[in-house]
């Protein structure tokens, strides 16, 4: 018991670099960084001493997901007092993040998604949802084509043939 602590510790001490998609460092924690499954795989194939680029995720986003994860690195909810202050912590942050039109929550949700962080995930696709209860399908596609979604070219050309092979009535 005593070396998973240790091993704990150390995830909590050493620091990894990510790189936003538009190439600023962002520091984070081991602890942190493996909250998302895809920095963890990236750190045990050996890329924790270079920066870990993340070509789709842009530095305000990166910034708020790390927030998210530091929050649940730290988490001890060992006691049900603990369970309801993640829970109240949670709902602060995402009423935080579903403050402007949406579409910094799509982006956080696009993030979590990308970066496999399934807590961060499910609270994000559930505050979608809920928010797209009681709207029009006009006012839901009026709110999600605010967003703008940069593809690389090879994505868009993989889209592009998506499209073509779909059905016209789908």
């Amino acid at each position: 018991m005593r070396k998973h602590h240790n091993t704990r510790i150390r995830f909590f001490h050493v620091m990894i670099t990510l790189k936003s998609s538009d190439g600023e460092p962002v520091e984070v924690t081991e602890a942190s960084a493996r909250i998302s499954k895809v920095i963890g795989d990236k750190i045990d194939a050996g890329r924790g001493g270079e920066a870990i680029p993340l070509p789709h995720v842009d530095k305000k986003t990166l910034k708020k997901v790390i927030e998210y994860c530091d929050e649940h690195a730290n988490e001890n909810s060992d006691t049900d007092e603990q369970k309801e202050e993640l829970k109240n912590w949670d709902k602060a942050f995402i009423d935080e993040l579903d403050e402007d039109d949406g579409s910094f929550l799509f982006l956080v949700l696009l993030a979590s998604s990308y970066l496999k962080i399934d807590g961060l995930l499910d609270l994000t696709y559930q505050r979608v949802a809920d928010n797209s209860k009681a709207k029009t399908t006009e006012e839901i596609r009026k709110t999600f084509s605010t967003i703008e979604i940069e593809l690389s070219d090879k994505e868009e050309e993989e889209q592009q043939q998506e499209e073509e092979i779909r059905p016209e009535n789908v």
